[in-house]
């Protein structure tokens, strides 16, 4: 086996390896002849449409609160709350399927009541697209806000 041929199989299967190969002055470059990570895939479930969202957040260091429901004290409260620029956010995340139930919907009327920004969300994509438009990054996510955005 060639060192060239060692370095890709490290690189292959070690991340923290990949972030040390380095060229002569000391710049990154990766391997020759490796395939990109696939796209985030869409999730199957809630649990996994929060762990995007949640990781989303932490990139952008968008501080955030996602209380389990085995946690909460309030039945209803959204799944994530956050603010943006001074507007405070809540989003409810379900499953393609998934329904509001009673509960969910008089918290959610009540924090649009109070100025809240409230969203059900099913998709990754659609909450990328409302946290770029609040963030004012981009405003291709303002028909997936419109799309999502929750009214009693």
């Amino acid at each position: 086996m060639t060192k060239a041929d060692r370095d890709m199989s490290e690189w292959a299967k070690n991340p923290a390896y990949q972030r040390t190969v380095l060229n002569a002055k000391g710049a990154y470059t990766p391997p020759k002849n490796i395939i990109p990570p696939p796209p985030p895939k869409e999730p199957r479930n809630e649990h996994e449409l929060e762990k995007q969202c949640g990781n989303y957040l932490n990139q952008h260091d968008i501080a955030s609160l996602h209380m389990s429901y085995r946690a909460r004290e309030k039945n209803g409260w959204p799944d994530r709350v956050f603010v943006i620029n001074g507007e405070p956010i809540a989003v409810e995340l379900k499953s393609k399927t998934g329904k509001l139930t009673d509960d969910q919907k008089a918290v959610l009327a009540q924090m649009d009541r109070n100025g809240w920004h409230v969203y059900v969300v099913r998709y990754f994509e659609t909450f990328i697209g409302i946290v770029r438009w609040h963030l004012g990054i981009s405003e291709e996510g303002g028909h997936l806000m419109r799309e999502a955005r929750w009214h009693p």
